[in-house]
């Protein structure tokens, strides 16, 4: 399964590097260089994640999926992941809704930290999970979202008050789909 998932990954990222590449070469993308400063100074401003907050200011975007990262961006620029990125190219027709899903879950099982389940996506889910002597059959999807939510608590990177939005919308979506299931 690892092996599976590692070959999809490499060709996740060789499609990307393609696309990139047409990107700049059509002009559509451009890049930004940044200064090696790593032999004259051991200053944590001078790490490639935070000197992209620089590059963003010339642009006005940042796409991170560091969460930290994208709380240090300054109020004017804008700041996406690939969540953002994904839900971007469901609601523009780019990607099927089945398609949507099967993102989000393989991002789950490649350990990406924070994939928030939706209301409709819990909800179909559960919905399709199957009742076996009044105990819930837990499927591929909703084991995902289960250790997703582990990994969160796991990881050490879960700070209350910081990932509270995180935590309250968690607890809206299943609240909301728990009651709609039992109306």
């Amino acid at each position: 399964a690892y092996e599976a998932l590692a070959t999809e990954t490499m060709a996740v990222i060789e499609r990307t590097r393609e696309l990139l590449k047409k990107g700049i070469a059509s002009g559509r993308i451009h890049t930004a260089s940044l200064e090696d400063n790593s032999q004259d100074s051991h200053d944590l401003s001078d790490h490639p994640s935070l000197a992209s907050l620089s590059i963003a200011k010339s642009v006005g975007r940042l796409l991170s999926d560091d969460r930290a990262l994208n709380r240090l961006a300054e109020p004017d620029i804008e700041t996406f992941s690939t969540l953002d990125v994904l839900d971007k190219m469901r609601t523009t027709g780019l990607i099927s809704f089945d398609k949507w899903l099967e993102a989000r879950t393989t991002l789950r099982r490649a350990g990406y930290v924070y994939v928030p389940p939706t209301i409709e996506e819990l909800g179909l889910h559960l919905s399709s999970a199957t009742i076996v002597e009044g105990v819930l059959v837990e499927t591929a999807e909703l084991r995902g979202i289960r250790e997703n939510v582990l990994l969160a608590r796991m990881s050490g990177t879960l700070q209350l008050l910081a990932e509270k939005p995180w935590l309250d919308n968690l607890m809206q979506v299943v609240t909301h789909v728990l009651k709609r299931q039992w109306s």
